[in-house]
């Protein structure tokens, strides 16, 4: 009988042993739990930062493209009106150029009265206005090598106005 309270014992003294392993397994494991959990919860506290300074980032993106646009936008605008100022100066200087011609033409047409009493076919008109034109054209690229810039259409014009106007507000 000794002896099975022996073995009893032993074996109550064993399942103590492995039960007190296992009690320390499971606390080493709940501690790698809860640093895991800690970690978590600092990874998506750095996400939420890293979310919003995106966010930010993108809204700054986009704030830029748009001043951007709007400069562009207005740059295209005075460019335009520049090209516009510059050919209305430069039709202003042709007018007066072709008015010297003109006047010009008729000192040195013959004064003959056959040549004076007839007038000109509307073909001999156009030559001569091409002649003109030519002249004017060669002179006036003399005086301002640049070229001009064609002005938009009006239609152009105001739906250019409207996109930038759009673009501004």
């Amino acid at each position: 009988m000794k002896r099975t309270t022996a073995l009893k014992s032993l074996q109550e003294d064993n399942k103590v042993k492995e039960l007190t392993q296992e009690v320390e397994r499971l606390k080493n494991r709940l501690k790698q739990m809860e640093i895991v959990e800690e970690d978590l919860k600092n990874s998506e506290y750095k996400n939420g930062e890293l979310h919003e300074k995106f966010q930010m980032g993108q809204n700054r993106a986009r704030q830029l493209s748009e001043q951007v646009e709007q400069l562009s936008c207005a740059e295209k605008v005075l460019e335009n009106s520049k090209a516009e100022n510059e050919e209305i100066i430069v039709k202003g200087g042709f007018r007066k150029d072709k008015l010297k011609y003109r006047s010009a033409a008729t000192v040195s047409e013959p004064s003959s009265p056959k040549h004076r009493n007839r007038e000109l076919s509307p073909q001999h008109k156009r030559e001569r206005e091409t002649k003109l034109r030519s002249k004017d054209h060669s002179h006036s690229e003399e005086i301002s090598p640049k070229s001009v810039r064609r002005p938009l259409s009006p239609a152009h014009k105001r739906s250019h106005v409207l996109l930038c106007k759009h673009i501004l507000y």
